[in-house]
């Protein structure tokens, strides 16, 4: 798959899959309902996608999937990854306790303190004051009700860069999929990595297990 303004870019740049393992073998210690694909799907979006803005991710738990994110940002020079979650659990899950102080540890354990940066709020009420800029890489993996997955994509996806990417973990199971199905027809390009659905204005990366994006069997 050619992709615009490939043969511009750094040769290094064209090779996050083979840099990903190095990775794994530390985040995979990290609790996370987000599978080793997944990760190295996010990883590789953080570093590659198109356009200028920071990356935003709401849902946070332990930071497996931030660290994804921030390590494929922080490799390759594509700026800073967000972390929003209010910490407090969800309905299924209950309350977890000490989800905050683990995951500013684990940012600090690898090294990504500056580059992913946690923030403890409500993601509605983060949304309503983002002052950071546009967002180049927005990954929804929240309360999965589907009400409050649309609340994320009203309150978020005005800041989504034009050429950004929108990413929903759980695709397949809760509400996320009606979301999903409702809105994709508004972004051509789409594709699926396990429970990953990835939605583009431009042409993605090339991700090692990406299948069409399709309704999941019932």
């Amino acid at each position: 798959m050619n992709q615009p303004g490939a043969a511009m870019r750094p040769a290094f740049l064209r090779t996050p899959l083979a840099t990903f393992p190095a990775y794994w073998s530390w985040l995979e210690w990290i609790e996370s309902a987000v599978t080793r694909a997944e990760c190295e799907a996010l990883f590789v979006l953080s570093a590659l996608t198109f356009g200028d803005g920071c990356g935003v991710e709401i849902g946070s738990y332990q930071g497996r999937s931030a660290l994804a994110l921030g390590y494929g940002a922080s490799l390759y020079h594509r700026g800073h990854v967000w972390t929003i979650d209010h910490h407090e659990g969800d309905p299924i899950s209950g309350v977890v306790p000490g989800t905050w102080e683990i995951l500013n540890r684990h940012i600090r354990q690898a090294q990504l303190t500056g580059a992913v940066l946690p923030i403890r709020a409500s993601s509605i009420l983060c949304a309503a004051h983002w002052t950071a800029g546009p967002i180049r890489l927005l990954s929804l993996d929240g309360w999965h009700d589907a009400a409050a997955v649309q609340a994320d994509v009203d309150a978020w996806t005005p800041h989504l860069a034009p050429d950004g990417v929108l990413v929903f973990h759980d695709y397949g199971r809760f509400g996320v999929t009606e979301i999903v199905e409702a809105i994709k027809g508004e972004y051509p390009s789409r594709g699926l990595v396990e429970s990953l659905a990835i939605l583009s204005r431009q042409e993605l990366p090339l991700l090692r297990e990406m299948r069409s994006l399709c309704p999941p069997s019932a």
